[in-house]
């Protein structure tokens, strides 16, 4: 067999994804080896799920930050007595913060991304009178 890329070399080693053969040059470019198009599908494979990783635990953070914004503004009805009461408090506390967050979360995209919008209709009407 001979090697994918390289013709007239023996191959070595074969690619992990697709079976194509590989000379000793190709084979060590990865571990495991893999040809080009085995390296173009385990990258994209790879990308896709810490892509949406990515995405889920941005959004849980950001429900996380605006629900504590939101309960934080609560008084807290408690008296601690101990470390364990304020543990307690705190964890029940992010739970609630969570929960809220993906109410409160929306609602604060809106208001400023409408505020974005005022500001550039903002600067038009100032860049038009300037004319």
């Amino acid at each position: 067999m001979e090697c994918a890329h390289h013709a007239g070399r023996q191959a070595v080693a074969t690619c992990n994804r697709c079976g194509k053969g590989l000379c000793s040059e190709c084979a060590e470019r990865f571990d495991p080896p893999l040809c080009g198009v085995g390296i173009t599908v385990f990258v994209g494979s790879r990308a896709g799920g810490t892509w949406e990783s990515g995405l889920f635990l941005g959004t849980i953070a950001t429900c996380a930050y605006w629900g504590w914004q939101f309960v934080g503004g609560l008084s807290s009805p408690l008296a601690y007595t101990s470390s364990s009461a304020y543990f307690g408090y705190t964890i029940t506390k992010f739970i609630f913060a969570l929960c809220f967050g993906l109410i409160v979360t929306p609602w604060q995209i809106f208001k400023r991304v409408k505020e974005i919008y005022r500001i550039k209709k903002l600067e038009k009407s100032i860049r038009d009178e300037a004319m």
